[in-house]
């Protein structure tokens, strides 16, 4: 729900800097690759302490049954 606030906030904060207030709607993909970078750093650090404890050759997979 927080993300629905935010990007309306966004938009609205892009359609005051847009030449043309109708055209805010295009500032969407600047909005999505924020969110992409700050995911991919996230998984970079993720990977990293899952590398850091050994990896796939010290994960042990749960036992079935």
């Amino acid at each position: 729900m927080a993300g629905g606030v935010l990007g309306r906030g966004f938009l609205d904060f892009m359609r005051n800097l847009a030449p043309n207030p109708d055209d805010a709607f295009r500032f969407i993909p600047l909005w999505l690759a924020g969110f992409q970078a700050l995911s991919a750093v996230a998984f970079w650090l993720l990977y990293r302490k899952w590398k850091q404890r050994g990896g796939r050759e010290s994960y042990p997979p749960p036992a079935v049954g």
